[in-house]
């Protein structure tokens, strides 16, 4: 009987909870890791004096059972710690279906979209900016009279702002640079609804997809920001859809995923990438069971390298 852990701070959170359910009812024994509550022994045996002995991750002083499958749930606060952890355990011979290098990188926007220019995919024209002298030929160049200024990490809406104008647009942007923030800064992409398209990845497949829509005169369709989920159905997904996202996949090394997409005056453009997608939006919005088909085809894909 297979063996899956999964790297999460609360059971309680939507979709580690629905993970932890689904995998029960698929008769895996599963167990959960908080990152807070653990030490790594990253070298040694504390007390033996062994030299290079394997890694371990303890809790209250007490070794966690190496998992045979991990199922990192990694949000940005504790990413590098949580990475560390998985690691240490695919070093030891557990299997996961994201490498940490590829989690690592998704969490960066400026990596995610230096990788999808490489692979030929479409992204919303982005300038990364860090310096406050670059502010004024930033704008110039991507034109447009409001812009998306979003930090370099950050999910579920976090550290992005609409700014209209180029006063205002000069004086956020400045600011921020000035404390040598790398910024990204995306010309507004006006929809009507404002809406994005999230297309969950799992196994390198098309899961489900669904329409979020921002609400009142918020500008992100985030559902943590108060946006409302709606699937969308095979005859009102945009042409193309399905196979942008999987490219998209394919670029960044995430065969399970949720991909954002946009529709642009050019046609469809990557948003987004998130390595651990959420599926409380997702289920709401079809009404199915969207968790136990993500954990089988997990527990099935083979690992990706440690490193």
């Amino acid at each position: 009987m297979l063996r899956a852990t999964l790297i999460s701070h609360s059971e309680s959170y939507y979709s580690t909870r629905r993970l932890l359910e689904a995998g029960q009812r698929l008769g895996y024994v599963m167990a959960r890791v908080d990152p807070i509550r653990v030490v790594l022994r990253a070298a040694g045996s504390p007390g033996a004096g062994a030299i290079n002995s394997l890694p371990g991750i303890l809790e209250d002083g007490v070794e966690h059972a190496v998992p045979d499958v991990v199922m990192p749930r990694i949000g940005a606060t504790l990413q590098s710690w949580s990475l560390a952890l998985l690691e240490a355990w695919l070093i030891r011979g557990a299997r996961s279906a994201l490498a940490p290098t590829a989690i690592a990188h998704a969490s960066d926007k400026v990596l995610t979209t230096l990788r999808l220019v490489a692979a030929g995919v479409p992204v919303v024209p982005t300038l990364a900016v860090r310096e406050p002298f670059h502010v004024d030929s930033a704008l110039d160049q991507l034109g447009a009279d409001a812009w998306i200024m979003k930090s370099r990490t950050g999910t579920g809406g976090g550290g992005v702002a609409l700014v209209h104008g180029r006063s205002s647009a000069r004086s956020v942007l400045g600011a921020l640079t000035a404390q040598r923030e790398t910024v990204l800064v995306q010309p507004f992409v006006r929809t009507a609804p404002t809406r994005d398209l999230r297309v969950l990845i799992a196994g390198m497949e098309p899961l489900a997809a669904y329409w979020r829509e921002a609400q009142g005169d918020e500008f992100r369709a985030n559902v943590h920001r108060g946006g409302k989920a709606r699937e969308a159905g095979a005859d009102e997904l945009p042409a193309g859809a399905l196979d942008l996202a999987l490219a998209a996949a394919r670029a960044t090394g995430l065969p399970f995923s949720g991909i954002d997409l946009i529709e642009t005056a050019n046609g469809l453009a990557v948003l987004e990438v998130n390595a651990s997608p959420g599926f409380q939006g997702v289920e709401e919005a079809t009404g199915r069971d969207l968790a136990t088909p993500f954990v089988q085809r997990w527990m099935a894909w083979p690992s990706n390298p440690a490193t």
